[in-house]
């Protein structure tokens, strides 16, 4: 082939349905097809500013996404009118580089593309990329469940000397004076994907005075063939002078001046002159709030507190719903109070909750967090009986919080309490009598009658179409199944909890007659964890067999479909929904060799005797001893606690089904609404105003960052109402090794380290942990969902991985050399995104992929989830 002139403007060749359009004339009726990025150039072209010649490649109308080969002579002749030089390929998505989502590196970048087959199959490259993994990864993070529309930015290449990123305002410190420059030799690729930590000035952005500036030991840089090293003499030393950071703060105003508010800009130094390659919003701007919203909840939680002390505490709940979206909070929280079905379980089994809890019940939301409020929660079990947890003791020791057990309290008996007494009493007594009753039937009550007919139920539903029901009809549905199976079922499903709380606590009540309280407990503990699920229900062992090919995936979906990842939260997918997650499981399980470690399950009929119990319980005290008798007796009560604990964990499986059908209808909603996940962020007595035709996407986005600005603030796990600026206040912490970074996205996080060098040495059911890796590129964007935090050896503030981060709203920290071989694997990490602090606080050779999290005893301790 040989180059064509073509005239600046745009072209449609002779079928009509797409189009070449110079980025100059990109007008409000083509931006949306042509993307945020090829927009904004446009714009930022109109205005002056200098950007590189160029020309956009749109997508048809009539199919979005897809480019007929049609588009290629309009393509060529532009290419021609830039001199069929040497061009940068870059795609440009509807809805990227926006104040919500940049989708910062989702999709393909092709720099010094030369000639015009190369150019053809950078174009198609970059059109096929938005169907990717790690694109779509990042849109099910961000709730955008559509495909966007995309198109191709072609521009003629600058070869830069230095290039880098800034920032017209500090993401970090949104409120500070500073303009925020990163630096580096050669291209900008090597930045933004932080394969290099760049040299890093702040500018005044009044006086243009340098506030501060870092000079790293820049090793390689960027060139037209890739990575190269930097020569020796230029490695330490400053890339910009004095009078080209000056120049760099009047293009960052002449850019703000442009959008009229804070903006993200790549640029090149070429030849004399700076060039700007792409502007966007700053995606984490909203941070500046988090103030404003701390002492917002501390005032609300203030007029919450009880006069005489409130504990609010993250156990329970906390640790299966920590961060609920506002639909599922406005569910749960019904579900937890005295009216819903954690209530009516209690008042089943003869206890008597204060009505003051039908309406509002003992779970508080603190920053986006769940968390159980310990003076409410008393008031579960007989109004008139003054249980309480010691304020001032939790107070000396927060960690006993974490699993609390409350007290009889005389001073906190109401009036009337002596009156009452023996009234209450007697309820005590009977609620104990009714308990002891009701442990010799449930367990057949529940297995061969009450769990059968929910979960035919569900199963029936799950084969229905949604797609013919009225929006009503949906609204209806999705309420019948709520209460199906938060109220009516979960009130019998969660009975177990209690049943084999009253086990385990005569377990250890009698283990304490020959050995010391500590001891017995967790004597007591470990025993009855090694409880045993019947096979059918036992996620881990379905797991196991279906790994080894014993159960196949068809049998598997259809066993554990309903299930999923943090499956408590309605907006999580269930892993019917995600068949290739399940798959990465089951090769994991295999290549780890798990399935031949995993407890089997046991089969009906196959639960141990009483005699063995007891010579278990025997081996456990040794070397004390007890009366055969007194053996006999525990081993009772062992045998109780291991049934009531395997018919918990299964009432989960099960009650799951109806969650399940719940999550459905939302689904639907979502999608007959265009709501991209945005249901989620609606509360479920505001669909009716949804479904009645009002708009609620400026609601919707709202709430979003809201939620991004309460998550980003610190919150201890244990909150004291004497200390509720504990509330984002860093926490001291016992570090054995503590490592100065630089910080690139505020917040705070905690969790076990997951060292990994590439994103496919990451577990696919590994959730919670803090990512350390050398740097990120755009395909880590799957793993960033599953992360708390962020730590990388290399990188800075506008780094593709820094820039997820915040918003992704993971607390990060990058620029540490040699953090991949000081952080030992499931070592506890504290990463303070705001300081640049990585600190480690406690050293574990568990890998947080590693089966899980919680100990034995913590397992058991939980006394509903």
């Amino acid at each position: 082939m040989h180059c064509r002139p073509m005239k600046a403007g745009g072209s449609n060749d002779s079928e009509g349905c797409s189009v070449v359009i110079a980025l100059g004339e990109i007008a409000a009726e083509t931006a949306p097809l042509a993307g945020g990025k090829a927009a904004n150039l446009g714009r930022l072209l109109r205005a002056g500013l200098p950007v590189p010649e160029g020309f956009c490649v749109l997508p048809t109308q009539t199919e979005a996404g897809s480019h007929p080969r049609d588009w290629t002579g309009s393509a060529l002749r532009a290419y021609g009118h830039l001199g069929c030089g040497s061009v940068a390929v870059r795609s440009s998505a509807s809805g990227e580089d926006s104040a919500q989502d940049s989708f910062a590196g989702q999709q393909e970048t092709m720099l010094n593309v030369q000639g015009e087959e190369a150019l053809l199959a950078a174009i198609e490259r970059c059109m096929q990329s938005v169907h990717s993994e790690r694109a779509r990864a990042y849109r099910q993070s961000r709730g955008i469940h559509s495909t966007p529309t995309i198109a191709a930015v072609v521009q003629r290449m600058v070869h830069a000397e230095v290039a880098g990123v800034l920032f017209t305002r500090d993401p970090t410190q949104p409120d500070s004076p500073a303009i925020l420059v990163e630096a580096s030799w050669g291209l900008g690729d090597a930045i933004v994907s932080g394969q290099v930590t760049p040299d890093r000035y702040a500018i005044h952005r009044e006086t243009g005075a340098l506030l501060g500036q870092h000079i790293s030991d820049k090793a390689v840089m960027s060139g037209s063939e890739g990575l190269i090293p930097v020569p020796e003499h230029k490695r330490r030393v400053p890339c910009l002078s004095g009078e080209q950071l000056h120049g760099l703060l009047d293009l960052a105003r002449q850019v703000e001046d442009v959008y009229g508010a804070p903006q993200d800009v790549e640029w090149a130094w070429a030849q004399g002159q700076f060039w700007l390659l792409q502007a966007r919003p700053i995606t984490a701007a909203a941070w500046s709030g988090r103030e404003r919203a701390r002492q917002a909840e501390i005032r609300r939680l203030a007029e919450r507190a009880d006069p005489r002390g409130t504990v609010w505490s993250q156990y329970s709940l906390s640790e299966v719903l920590p961060e609920p979206l506002p639909m599922t909070w406005s569910i749960i929280r019904r579900f937890m109070s005295g009216s819903g079905g954690y209530g009516l379980m209690y008042r089943d089994l003869g206890y008597d909750p204060d009505p003051a809890l039908n309406e509002d019940g003992i779970v508080d939301l603190i920053c986006g967090r769940t968390y159980i409020n310990l003076s409410r929660e008393c008031l579960l079990y007989f109004r008139h009986y003054p249980y309480r947890y010691p304020f001032l003791e939790l107070k000396l020791n927060p960690a006993k919080a974490l699993y609390p057990r409350p007290s009889v309290d005389l001073s906190a008996a109401g009036p009337g309490f002596w009156r009452r007494l023996p009234s209450t009493i007697l309820k005590l007594l009977a609620a104990d009598r009714r308990l002891r009753s009701l442990r010799q039937t449930f367990h057949v009550e529940l297995q061969e009658r009450i769990a059968p007919a929910f979960m035919a139920e569900a199963e029936a539903a799950a084969r229905e179409s949604l797609a013919g029901l009225a929006p009503n009809e949906l609204l209806e549905r999705l309420e019948y199944w709520v209460d199906r199976s938060l109220n009516r079922f979960a009130r019998e499903s969660l009975k177990p909890s209690v049943l084999a709380a009253m086990a385990l606590e005569s377990l250890e009540r009698g283990l304490s007659r020959s050995l010391p309280t500590e001891r017995a407990r967790s004597v007591a503990r470990c025993l009855v964890a090694q409880a045993s699920l019947d096979q059918e229900v036992d996620v881990s062992w379905l797991l196991s067999q279906a790994a080894v090919g014993k159960v196949s995936f068809e049998e598997l979906i259809g066993a554990i479909g309903h299930r999923g990842n943090l499956e408590m939260e309605l907006a999580e997918p269930r892993w019917r929904e995600q068949p290739d997650v399940v798959r990465a499981m089951l090769q994991s399980i295999a290549a780890s060799g798990e399935q031949n470690s995993t407890p089997h399950a046991q089969p009906d009929g196959a639960s141990p005797s009483l005699e063995q119990l007891a010579s278990e319980l025997a081996r456990a005290i040794a070397p004390a001893t007890l009366s055969r008798g007194r053996l006999l007796a525990l081993a009772t009560e062992l045998q109780w606690a291991r049934l009531y604990v395997a018919l918990r964990e299964a009432g989960k499986h099960w009650l799951m089904a109806g969650y399940a059908e719940a999550r459905r209808c939302l689904l639907e909603l979502d999608s007959r609404y265009g709501l991209d996940g945005g249901v989620f962020f609606l509360e479920v007595n505001e669909l009716p105003r949804l479904v009645a035709g009002e708009d609620l996407r400026d609601l919707i986005q709202e709430r979003r960052r809201q939620r991004e600005v309460l998550l980003s603030i610190e919150c201890p796990r244990v909150i004291f109402s004497d200390d509720l600026d504990a509330i984002g206040r860093p926490e001291a912490s016992a570090a054995s090794q503590v490592m100065q970074g630089t910080p690139v996205s505020a917040g705070l996080a905690v969790g076990p380290a997951l060292v990994a060098r590439q994103p496919d040495e990451v577990p696919p059911d590994a959730n919670g942990f803090v990512l350390v890796c050398p740097s990120t590129d755009p395909g880590w964007t799957a793993v960033f969902a599953r992360a708390k935090g962020l730590v990388m050896e290399t990188g800075g503030v506008l780094s593709h991985g820094a820039i997820v981060a915040r918003e992704f709203r993971i607390a990060a920290v990058a620029a540490i050399p040699g953090v991949l071989d000081a952080v030992p694997p499931g070592a506890t990490l504290r990463v303070d995104g705001d300081l640049g602090v990585v600190s480690v606080l406690a050293a574990s050779g568990r890998h947080p992929g590693d089966g899980q999290a919680q100990s034995q005893e913590a397992r058991v301790e939980r006394q509903t989830w």
